[in-house]
């Protein structure tokens, strides 16, 4: 499994297929349009070991996801931030659109 990621992404910094697009702060994003990758479960789970990733934070948003929860108290109970922003900027939009300006903003 790790192999055939890692083969994908030689693929997508090699593909004269790939676009980049420049982010800000240096940053930018190549991509490959339509690569796929199948795993056959059977034969374990694809979590990459290539790189670190944080499995409690996995376990929580999975359950979150088939839950069907829209709310994301359940991820901060459990020590997940990463979709703290989306949800922050999420309300405020919705907000604004309504016309209702909060006085005191979380920071």
């Amino acid at each position: 499994m790790a192999q055939q990621y890692l083969d994908h992404c030689k693929e997508i910094l090699t593909s004269p297929r790939s676009t980049f697009k420049a982010g800000s702060k240096g940053s930018g994003l190549i991509s490959l349009f339509g690569y796929q990758n199948n795993y056959d479960l059977r034969e374990g789970f694809p979590l990459l070991t290539s790189k670190k990733m944080y499995s409690d934070g996995i376990i929580h948003e999975l359950i979150w996801f088939m839950r069907g929860d829209t709310n994301i108290k359940y991820l901060e109970d459990n020590g997940v931030s990463i979709w703290r922003r989306d949800a922050f900027q999420h309300n405020i939009s919705g907000m604004v659109e309504e016309g209702i300006f909060p006085k005191d903003l979380p920071k």
